[in-house]
């Protein structure tokens, strides 16, 4: 991270920001009974990624750093997982999905690659 300045300078931070307010966007369109449940499942997966990414990149320690960035890819997949579960219950289109599993697979290497560098 050395070569920005701040968090939300990180291009994989930028991607996954990006991606947290699309979700919240299309996520009001789901049926109201899921507020509570996949809608909320979703939305805090999705806004955990950016956030860890910003929690840990700047924190003097490697191993803390590393922790971090192993939560956001971690919420990155539960993210994908419940895109999923939305796609097959009809509240996203295959389409929408397809873009989104893109997206977090292009974040999951970039995240592992700065593992990999630390």
């Amino acid at each position: 991270m050395s070569k920005y300045t701040y968090f939300f300078e990180i291009p994989v931070w930028k991607l996954t920001h990006d991606l947290a307010l699309e979700i919240y966007q299309n996520s009001r369109k789901f049926p109201k009974e899921e507020l509570y449940g996949l809608t909320s499942q979703l939305r805090r997966s999705a806004w955990s990624v950016p956030t860890n990414i910003a929690e840990g990149s700047d924190h003097p320690s490697n191993k803390v750093k590393k922790n971090f960035l192993l939560i956001a890819k971690s919420s990155l997949i539960e993210t994908q997982n419940h895109l999923l579960f939305c796609k097959d219950l009809g509240y996203i289109t295959s389409d929408k999905f397809n873009y989104y599993f893109q997206e977090y697979q292009s974040a999951v290497k970039q995240i592992g690659g700065w593992i990999k560098s630390l």
